[in-house]
């Protein structure tokens, strides 16, 4: 029998073209030996495109195919395609005998997830490389920045939620208080309380301990000393000292709170700053009457100090997280 035949109407090459004996299948070969072999479709006269189609019906009036061709000087194109009722047929590429990424109809991209299965993943998903030798996978894009803030003025518990694993907490100590019974210039303001930043891992879904230190009380003739806050054993920082009760030159200094631990570390004032709060202010130092000073600023502040009277408290430390 004849290798390729012509049918009788003379419109359908046949040959044998499945046989399991590969060799004896029907093929194409050039007739120069030892060359390579190279078939083109080509346009006829003037026309610019040319194409193969290949489709999954003996009759292509109602099928569906695949289409390679040219389109003039365009594009080249591989095209899943259609022919009167059939369907249009997702576009998948396989290697190693398993099917590797595919193009879906609404254009989405599937890629290999098991063997002989693709997912398209899910909205905001991206493609990871596996490296040499594995496939890609899809990922979830890690979150932005930090969309939830919590306050602590008060010692408390902080519980991470089950999705977070990495924040940032910003812890400051208490302010010292203000020394009293001073000169008639006043007692010296108290230190600001330390400032300690964190940002980094955490372990999910569970709880840490956050502590803030008070302001340091009023008390003659040194102010008190600010408390120390933390959370957890991620970020601590100790609070102002107390302010002495005199400003005769050369003006002593209150010791300032200083970070501890943590990703960064802040020192506060010796004139009673802190990163959030400002020293109280002194009182009027004109007259006989003895007056108190004020309290130290938002979070932190160390108070003032006194004119023949105690200084003011210091204002009480803070730890914020965001996460």
């Amino acid at each position: 029998m004849a290798q390729i035949i012509l049918d009788s109407n003379s419109n359908l090459i046949q040959g044998d073209f499945d046989t399991a004996t590969l060799s004896q299948r029907t093929r194409l070969q050039t007739s120069t030996v030892n060359a390579t072999t190279g078939v083109y479709v080509v346009p006829n006269g003037s026309a610019t495109s040319a194409s193969v189609q290949v489709s999954n019906a003996a009759d292509p009036t109602n099928a569906s195919k695949v289409v390679v061709a040219t389109n003039g000087s365009t594009d080249t194109q591989i095209v899943s395609g259609a022919n009167g009722s059939g369907t249009y047929l997702p576009l998948s590429f396989y290697t190693n005998n398993d099917i590797r990424f595919q193009m879906g109809n609404a254009g989405e991209l599937n890629v290999r997830t098991a063997p002989g299965t693709v997912s398209s993943g899910t909205s905001g998903q991206f493609l990871t490389s596996g490296g040499p030798g594995a496939g890609v996978s899809w990922t979830t894009a890690a979150a932005g920045g930090f969309s939830n803030m919590q306050v602590f003025a008060s010692p408390g518990t902080f519980t991470t939620p089950s999705t977070t694993t990495k924040i940032k907490v910003t812890v400051v100590g208490g302010g010292g208080a203000g020394g009293g019974v001073g000169a008639p210039s006043g007692g010296h303001p108290g230190g600001g309380g330390g400032t300690a930043i964190y940002v980094g891992p955490v372990t999910a879904s569970t709880p840490y301990a956050v502590t803030v230190g008070s302001g340091g009380s009023p008390s003659t003739p040194t102010g008190g000393s600010g408390g120390t806050s933390s959370f957890g054993a991620l970020a601590s920082a100790t609070g102002g000292g107390g302010g002495v009760p005199t400003q005769a030159a050369p003006a002593p200094t209150s010791a300032a709170g200083a970070g501890t631990s943590g990703t960064l570390l802040i020192t506060g004032g010796c004139d009673g700053t802190s990163a959030f709060g400002g020293v109280g202010r002194n009182p009027a130092t004109t007259g006989p009457s003895p007056a108190t000073g004020s309290t130290g600023g938002t979070y932190g502040g160390g108070g003032a100090g006194g004119y023949f009277a105690a200084g003011g408290a210091g204002a009480g430390g803070v730890v914020i997280v965001e996460y």
